[in-house]
């Protein structure tokens, strides 16, 4: 494993409780239900195309040309608003339904590993210098899929490696990620958290734009804090989040 390479600057970006709670609570079960309720049709939408290519095969009609093109362009764009609900009720569950306990952090960034689809030419480093983490177990396993599989999505031919770290540090633990991909402008660091936000089209790079703003709203439920760690290249992305031990109280500056 290499060993975690030296900060040079950061820029902080603190978290603290968002609305009130039983505002949040509000907006989270109408997220909840709505999308809940429209993935049911969505479903319907994702198999219908396939049933009229099979009916029109079976009626010995070719689907090949416009009329498949168009049929498969239909099915993706279902797909991607199922995805985009599957994600709005991940946001809506964050902080909800779980017990705040300690978790083994080599063992939960083994399953979401597990889950992402990483390239053979991308080297996973992990340097746990603290091995546990004190927050929902559910949110720690949606916190480290979201910064992976936004690091994978917009990597460019150029990036090899991604790194994942921690220590203790004032009184809590501090999350490390790191990569060397393209990297975000500065003038774009906190657009990227905002709800169903891409910074390219999404026939460009698919997604539903939630990914970060599943780690704001985690960050915000255990009163948590980001700083971006500017790399010494210039490429890359760069995270440190601060997680209290207690679970949830104000953070200080890291």
């Amino acid at each position: 494993m290499n060993k975690v390479s030296t900060v040079h600057s950061k820029s902080s970006v603190s978290y603290g409780a968002g609305p009130p709670a039983n505002e949040s609570g509000d907006f989270d079960d109408f997220v909840y239900v709505i999308s809940h309720d429209l993935r049911n049709s969505i479903r319907a939408l994702i198999e219908v195309p396939q049933w009229i290519a099979e009916d029109l095969e079976a009626a010995g009609h070719s689907v090949e040309g416009t009329l498949g093109e168009n049929l498969d362009l239909l099915n993706a764009h279902a797909r991607r608003l199922d995805q985009m609900l599957h994600d709005l009720l991940v946001y809506s569950r964050i902080g909800r339904g779980q017990e705040i306990c300690k978790n083994d952090l080599a063992a939960a960034i083994a399953t979401v590993c597990s889950e992402q689809k990483i390239p053979p030419d991308v080297r996973m480093d992990v340097v746990l210098k603290t091995p546990t983490i004190v927050m929902r177990d559910g949110d720690l396993l949606t916190l480290l899929g979201a910064l992976l599989s936004n690091a994978l999505r917009h990597r460019d031919a150029d990036m090899r490696h991604i790194t994942i770290g921690s220590r203790a540090e004032g009184g809590g633990t501090v999350l490390s990620f790191r990569d060397d991909g393209p990297g975000v402008r500065p003038e774009f660091r906190e657009k990227i958290f905002q709800v169903m936000t891409t910074l390219k089209s999404r026939d460009e790079v698919e997604g539903s734009g939630m990914g970060l703003a599943h780690v704001q709203k985690i960050l915000k439920v255990h009163g948590g804090r980001l700083a971006w760690v500017d790399q010494p290249d210039g490429r890359g992305v760069g995270f440190e989040l601060w997680f209290s031990d207690t679970g949830c109280e104000e953070a200080p500056r890291i």
